[in-house]
């Protein structure tokens, strides 16, 4: 909870805010959001003493992408500074995209929706007493939910991909 809350404040409040002219806006509301439901899923578990392990199986499959998202990120906003836009940092931003993208996709759109199948089966199969059914069904809707609402950026991350993988794997089909 204290780390999401941290990068809520740094990155939406702070970073978004301050370098945005318009204000918050479009992203940084989906951000916003996603943040929130994920401090309220977690500071619930806390609450119930229960639930801990499905809060931490979502932390792992949607922060793993985290390291490679950062450096996506300090990668592309080097793209905007003339002291770093040179041919290795335009290099070196194309490959870190690509394996962002390609991880993204695989653990969002592979690894991901089985285990919240699984999770959404396990919480109400094997409910703690502790827990109420109505607390329950908002944990199942707020996975779900994030899950729906990273579609776009799992499209998006298939097509980076397939952007790169998409000639190469061409150019080998005409060799044979």
């Amino acid at each position: 909870t204290g780390y999401m809350l941290y990068d809520t404040f740094l990155n939406v409040f702070w970073l978004q805010y301050r370098m945005n002219p318009n204000g918050l806006g479009g992203e940084s509301n989906v951000f916003l959001i996603h943040h929130l439901i994920t401090v309220l899923y977690m500071s619930s578990t806390r609450i119930y003493g229960a639930g801990h392990q499905s809060a931490m199986i979502c932390m792992l499959l949607g922060e793993i992408t985290n390291p490679l998202h950062n450096a996506f990120y300090i990668a592309e906003g080097a793209q905007g500074l003339e002291c770093c836009n040179g041919a290795l940092s335009q290099m070196m931003f194309h490959y870190i995209h690509v394996a962002f993208s390609a991880l993204y996709f695989v653990v969002r759109a592979i690894v991901a929706p089985p285990m919240w199948i699984h999770l959404t089966y396990v919480l109400w199969r094997r409910k703690s007493s502790k827990v109420p059914y109505w607390l329950v069904g908002m944990w199942t809707a707020l996975i779900w939910i994030i899950t729906i609402g990273a579609y776009p950026y799992v499209i998006a991350s298939y097509h980076t991909v397939a952007e790169v993988v998409g000639p190469y794997t061409a150019r080998n089909s005409e060799e044979l």
